[in-house]
């Protein structure tokens, strides 16, 4: 049965209307036919009902059509308006189909009209239909822009066969860019790709593309314009053609950044909460703990199952201090946290103290949610504090109390002492001769020996008294309680008989020393600490420069004397500094000829306004204090450089001589020292005669004769310098590459009237003559020594009898007045 439909028609002249009804009747069309004559009838009935169609005559009195038709089509635009007239003209109809008439039938030939309203009505449906069809897209869209929105996510759609790509606003907008600044192609979206991840991406976009599969999920990094980068989560589906292959891929990008980074937090959490050496707990609000990490277990020794659920005052060493348990979660409870010491107990029952912190962990509301507890064993930290306070008040190698506990303990003694109105000693004991221990047997057995030492003279000293060492191989003790200057002696005696006892050590080397100890006394010789250490130190330098193996007591002379040896070794320094040193020069002559063969280098002090220092003064202390090897390299440099200069003018000079310290032989690079200086200065190294003790050489055994030859080898001279004051031969010598032998002047002094001294002179001469030595006497004055050396074979000699050490420019006005006219 064909649905009834609503015709409105406008027609003026009743008889048409009805005709027109009856029509439509006939001819099987059920409609609903209303009439109207007018504006206000046509106006209710747009207003009253739902209309299919409209039928129109052209000719109505009182209506334009035109009008009509325009306010019909403003309310209702797609609603069919058919013309039915008999006085409309063809053109006139086509120019009103145009304007939005559906169609035109004469009235006077209705065979039109009813297949005309059948398809001005399909059309009119169809119509309807793709305008809801349209509006459903629109309000799809729509949704689907507010649900993007929504979700903040970008969307992105690449036509294959186009290659052209749709960014949408939000897809631009969350790397930073605006509209227009991307171009809509493929390429944008590589070159925003990480370039870590853009061909690992590209590579999987190609397989997906080539394979079967309609969806897929990819995540990479795209860089922001503003610098970055930002994590993207991109998943899409493929749409394909009639043929199965790909025409169009869609898909969204959703920024996934701050979830990587929480991601990354949460990782490095769970990876410190598992690795961390400190014990983690977690606690719930009812008290029981929730979860532990490994290191609680290797602390408290309780694995894990058999903590959890439990209080934490199960860890407490003391179960019965319930109050200070409740204190910590008031604190917690009041301030969010609570840290402090603690005492806990392991598993086995031990004891140990531990650094505890406790914080409350709250939710988006501040509202607590659970508890961390986290907790350090301080077991090693308390145990390295006692060590390291040990150690800050006691000598590592021998145990004994060190400088600083000696300073407290003496203090304390002296406050005794002035309030009992006693006397106490300080007695400071230096071992005498120990560097030799070190030098022949190697520093372990000199540790051996001075812990040795240390439990010897412990093992002396009264309860009160106090041993301590100060380093090196210096000991002090301190004695509280001594009636008389002859009891310190006594202790200070028996402290050297204690040293001197043979000991033998665990490699069988049987050690014999010997010690000088120097006496303080309070009050008598100080009030302070530092003034009584000093002086008992005073006292036993007084005691090694009288022999050594015995005791001092210090003196107000023997200050004098160090607080002058004070300014001495100031005044060396500085001299250094200041190049306040200066070099004279003794000619060395040859007993064959009468000529000048050379010269030797003596270096004297010479402080601004005073007279010279002689080397006899300030020698021995610049060996003392290191100063030596400093002001040796700058004797060579000079002489060298003066050697030099000489024979530029044409002095007839073979050689300079210097003498080289001990402390400068054993150097390890002596031997580069001595080149860069003979080629700094330009001397070739045949001029320069490097003179050696019979000491220093012996001091090193082996190493000598190593470090001699490489001398050699550069080209320079070697000599024994004071031959005769030491303990060699010259049978031992023999073993060294020497070329010269000097005979000490304390042997040329008495000849040729000591008949014992002339002896000796006389052998040393012959002796070295059959070893292939020169030799050179020192200290020749007289005509007598000189003909005595002369006639026993001696080559060349020095000595006042010539010329006392001169100068530089004296030197060369005295080789121009021994030269002659």
């Amino acid at each position: 049965m064909e649905t009834s439909i609503n015709i409105l028609i406008i027609e003026d002249v009743r008889a048409d209307f009805l005709m027109v009804e009856r029509h439509l009747h006939r001819n099987g069309l059920a409609a609903r036919c209303s009439w109207a004559v007018n504006a206000v009838e046509i106006a209710a009935a747009l207003e009253r009902g739902k209309w299919d169609l409209v039928l129109s005559d052209y000719n109505v009195p009182g209506l334009d059509f035109h009008e009509n038709l325009a306010h019909i089509r403003g309310r209702f635009p797609n609603l069919p308006v058919l013309l039915v007239s008999g006085s409309v003209g063809e053109e006139e109809a086509v120019e009103l189909l145009k304007i939005g008439t559906w169609d035109f039938v004469l009235k006077d030939n209705l065979t039109r009209l009813v297949p005309s309203v059948r398809r001005a009505l399909a059309e009119a449906a169809e119509r309807e239909a793709l305008r809801l069809a349209e509006e459903g897209l629109r309000l799809s869209e729509e949704r689907f822009q507010l649900a993007m929105r929504g979700a903040n996510d970008g969307l992105w759609d690449w036509n294959l066969k186009s290659n052209q790509v749709y960014f949408s606003p939000r897809w631009k907008g969350m790397l930073g860019y605006g509209e227009g600044e991307l171009e809509a192609s493929p390429f944008t979206w590589v070159n925003l790709l990480h370039p870590d991840d853009r061909l690992p991406t590209q590579a999987r976009m190609g397989e997906f593309l080539k394979g079967g599969d309609d969806r897929i999920e990819l995540q990479f990094r795209m860089r922001h314009k503003g610098g970055g980068d930002r994590y993207i989560r991109a998943p899409a589906f493929l749409t394909r053609d009639a043929q199965g292959r790909p025409e169009r891929l869609v898909g969204t990008h959703i920024d996934i950044t701050e979830a990587k980074e929480a991601e990354t937090s949460l990782r490095q959490a769970a990876a410190v909460f598992t690795s961390t050496l400190e014990a983690v707990f977690v606690i719930g609000l009812g008290g029981g703990i929730l979860a532990v990490n490994p290191a609680f277990s290797t602390i408290s020794e309780y694995p894990e199952g058999e903590v959890l659920s439990r209080g934490m005052d199960f860890l407490l060493a003391n179960q019965d201090d319930r109050a200070f348990h409740q204190a910590i979660w008031q604190a917690v409870r009041e301030n969010g946290a609570w840290q402090g010491e603690v005492s806990f107990r392991r598993r086995g029952g031990d004891a140990f103290p531990a650094w505890l912190g406790i914080t409350s962990v709250g939710d988006e509301k501040g509202e607590p949610i659970n508890y961390v507890g986290v907790f350090t064993d301080l077991s090693r930290l308390k145990h390295s504090e006692a060590k390291l306070q040990h150690l800050a008040h006691h000598d590592p190698l021998t145990g004994l109390p060190n400088r600083v506990l000696l300073q407290l303990r003496l203090e304390h003694a002296l406050d005794r002492s002035r309030r009992d109105g006693r006397r106490c000693a300080v007695l400071f004991l230096d071992l005498d001769h120990f560097k030799v221990v070190n030098d022949s047997l190697g520093h372990d057995a000199g540790d051996e020996v001075l812990q040795v030492i240390g439990h010897r003279l412990r093992d002396q000293m009264g309860e009160a008294d106090t041993l301590a060492r100060l380093g090196g191989d210096e000991f002090v003790m301190v004695v509280e309680t001594v009636a008389q200057a002859e009891d310190a002696a006594s202790i200070a005696q028996a402290m050297i008989d204690v040293v001197g006892t043979p000991y033998r050590l665990n490699d069988s080397h049987e050690v014999s020393l010997r010690a000088s100890v120097g006496v303080s006394l309070f009050p008598d010789d100080g009030e302070g600490a530092d003034q009584l250490i000093q002086n008992a130190d005073t006292a036993v330098h007084q005691a090694k420069q009288e022999g050594r193996n015995g005791y001092r007591f210090y003196t107000r002379s023997l200050t004098e004397k160090a607080n002058r040896r004070l300014e001495m070794e100031a005044g060396l320094r500085r001299a250094l500094d200041l190049r306040e040193f200066v070099l004279h020069y003794q000619p060395l002559i040859s007993l064959t000829g009468g000529r000048v063969e050379g010269v030797e280098a003596l270096v004297r002090w010479q402080p601004p306004g005073r007279e010279i220092i002689s080397p006899y003064h300030f020698i021995p202390l610049a060996e003392e204090t290191g100063l030596i090897v400093a002001l040796g390299d700058w004797v060579l440099q000079e002489a060298c450089t003066q050697m030099k200069s000489w024979l530029d003018l044409g002095l007839r000079l073979d050689k300079v001589a210097v003498n080289l310290s001990a402390q400068q032989f054993r150097l390890s690079y002596l031997q580069e020292r001595i080149r860069d200086i003979l080629s700094e200065s330009g001397l070739p190294p045949c001029r320069l005669e490097l003179e050696l003790t019979e000491t220093t050489i012996m001091a090193r055994g082996d190493e000598a004769g190593i470090q001699m030859a490489a001398l050699k080898d550069q080209g320079v001279h070697l000599s024994i310098d004071d031959f005769g004051t030491g303990y060699s031969s010259l049978a031992y010598l023999r073993r060294f590459p020497l070329d010269k032998l000097k005979i000490d002047q304390s042997f040329v002094r008495d000849i040729p009237h000591d008949e014992g001294a002339a002896e000796i002179t006389s052998t040393i001469i012959a002796m070295a003559k059959n070893l292939k030595l020169s030799v050179l006497a020192e200290g020749v004055e007289t005509p007598e020594q000189l003909d005595f050396l002369t006639g026993r074979g001696c080559d060349s000699c020095q000595g006042f009898f010539f010329s006392r050490p001169l100068a530089a420019d004296d030197f060369r006005h005295w080789m121009d007045r021994a030269a002659g006219p």
